[in-house]
């Protein structure tokens, strides 16, 4: 069985190490690097870490919120959070990475969740898609 092991915790916003959020209500995105615990590989998987002040706000804006993706904190401190996202990981096992990065993908965003045989799988919104018989 694979299992999953956090590499890096990064933000292209922020440096963690010094990062105070300004207020009560903040939200910001974390890039995960997790891979196989056997080697040194990683793939990319994005988790928004948010007060429970932002979604109160999200919802009072947009009357509900779907939140894959996120993780609630009271109060941001790294090491509680690596310590929730480790044992998360530590609960995820597959026969192969792919599988195990499907499960994670039901928490985080990973960066192939949308590709079917190496190629992205994304239409636009507003994409029409046309039968070839028009």
């Amino acid at each position: 069985m694979i299992s999953p092991k956090l590499k890096s915790i990064e933000s292209t916003e922020f440096d963690l190490s010094k990062y105070v959020p300004i207020s009560e209500d903040f939200c910001l995105s974390l890039d995960l690097l997790i891979g196989p615990t056997v080697d040194d590989s990683a793939e990319l998987f994005r988790l928004n870490v948010c007060s429970p002040r932002y979604v109160e706000r999200l919802v009072a804006q947009e009357g509900t919120a779907i939140l894959r993706g996120y993780l609630i904190v009271d109060g941001f401190q790294l090491e509680a959070i690596r310590a929730r996202i480790v044992k998360l990981l530590s609960a995820v096992s597959g026969e192969t990475w792919t599988v195990v990065a499907n499960k994670l993908s039901r928490y985080f965003h990973w960066e192939f969740e949308n590709y079917i045989d190496g190629i992205p799988q994304v239409l636009h919104p507003l994409t029409t898609v046309k039968s070839s018989s028009t």
